[in-house]
């Protein structure tokens, strides 16, 4: 049952994580769209890139530069999404460690017997 209880709460954990990162791409897309715009309305674009939405740009690509704060989220988005691997084995095994961990220990008198 304690493992059962160790798989869940891994599953959680790592559901968290997926959710985690998903909000992080969404709030760096929402912080490139929302300036795009002001530099729009602006008329601080290129006149080529005038008459182009947002989308597009996303999927081609743009360069600039970006604030700490938007770069820090940048790579912990790809920290968390390049070694999921990693983080997958180290939830399940913290987890499941703990579960065993927690186990009730057979003292070495009964186990004689």
């Amino acid at each position: 049952m304690r493992y059962a209880v160790a798989g869940l709460i891994s599953l959680l954990i790592l559901l968290g994580g997926v959710g985690w990162y998903q909000h992080l791409r969404m709030s760096v897309k929402e912080e490139f769209r929302a300036d795009f715009q002001r530099a729009k309305d602006a008329g601080g674009l290129p006149p080529e890139m005038q008459n182009i939405e947002f989308e597009t740009v996303w999927q081609q690509g743009f360069g600039g530069e970006v604030s700490s704060s938007t770069m820090m989220k940048i790579q912990t988005a790809s920290l968390l999404r390049g070694l999921w691997y990693v983080w997958v084995v180290l939830v399940c095994g913290l987890t499941f460690g703990i579960a065993h961990w927690m186990s009730p220990k057979v003292s070495q008198q009964e186990s004689r017997e």
